[in-house]
């Protein structure tokens, strides 16, 4: 192959599967967003509450109470469906330019959305439900055969390359 091939190769990564460490690292990514916006959550019921009531009665949950860790596990079993249901990706998937497809590569659908946040949540606490992602050929977790899905890369560096280009070309036109 000659250099040129080889870049071209290189430049285009959509619909490839995604990798461990990239899909470890969108995962790292919305933990913590999922982790920040549920204690945003609660500050603001907490917030609302006692604005509106004429008791200081109700706190925010400590993290040893069962309604604190409930609320938790619905938090992220909505974060991650309704991301998925409506963009096809969590935004620590968008960040590293991650998606979720049906595992014939077609778009995902809602319903398989809301079924993959389930599996996904339920996987967890079965051991090496991720080994998948490693060793396997299609790098799908248990959570994605189960429900059918695959995830990955969702951009394209040559297309990237020519917004950049448009977009300087337009800044270089504006100005002159």
């Amino acid at each position: 192959m000659s250099r040129a091939e080889l870049e071209a190769v290189d430049e285009t990564l959509e619909g490839n599967y995604a990798g461990p460490v990239t899909r470890l690292a969108a995962y790292a990514a919305d933990a913590f967003l999922m982790g920040v916006s549920y204690g945003f959550i609660l500050s603001m019921i907490v917030f609302v509450w006692n604005l509106f009531s004429r008791s200081d009665e109700i706190e925010a949950p400590s993290e040893s109470t069962i309604v604190w860790i409930v609320g938790l596990i619905v938090w992220i079993y909505l974060y991650n469906a309704f991301c998925w249901a409506l963009w096809w990706k969590t935004p620590g998937k968008s960040l590293l330019g991650l998606r979720v497809v049906q595992r014939d590569g077609a778009d995902l659908r809602a319903s398989t959305a809301f079924r993959r946040a389930f599996w996904w949540q339920a996987c967890f606490l079965v051991p090496f439900s991720q080994i998948g992602i490693i060793f396997g050929r299609e790098r799908r977790a248990l959570h994605d055969v189960l429900a059918h899905t695959t995830v990955v890369y969702d951009w394209n560096a040559r297309n990237a390359r020519w917004r950049l280009l448009a977009g300087r070309r337009v800044r270089v036109d504006d100005e002159g």
